[in-house]
């Protein structure tokens, strides 16, 4: 194998994008997938803070007064962040889908593509 056909690292595939395609090329599709993150973040946050309450405010209390053991913060938070992780995976995956068909469908000819049109044929 050549390194031509198979460039070798990160670097070497970084520089051939630039080379051929522009600086520009790094960005494409940069619209669709800051839309993504911003919803990501959102339904990360929330529903980590959610769980979070949930259990500092209602389970934690309750595991002390039934069993007499206090749940630590460090694995209310780790639980918390794990199903923040499943929502967002859960809730995104769809969306990641539209993304990548949307700027799959902008490389094709070059015009625009609305997400919406995008998922409407999906």
């Amino acid at each position: 194998m050549n390194e031509k056909s198979h460039p070798k690292s990160a670097i070497t595939i970084l520089e051939c994008i630039i080379r051929d395609r522009g600086v520009g090329y790094l960005w494409r599709g940069l619209t669709p997938r800051m839309i993504e993150g911003i919803f990501s973040g959102g339904v990360l946050l929330s529903s980590k803070e959610l769980i979070h309450s949930f259990l500092s405010d209602f389970v934690s209390p309750l595991v002390l007064q039934r069993v007499g053991v206090t749940i630590p913060n460090s694995a209310i938070g780790f639980v918390s962040g794990a199903g923040g992780g499943m929502a967002q995976a859960l809730i995104m995956g769809p969306t990641s889908l539209i993304v990548t068909a949307c700027v799959s469908a902008n490389q094709q000819d070059g015009t625009p593509k609305s997400a919406f049109r995008v998922a409407q044929s999906i």
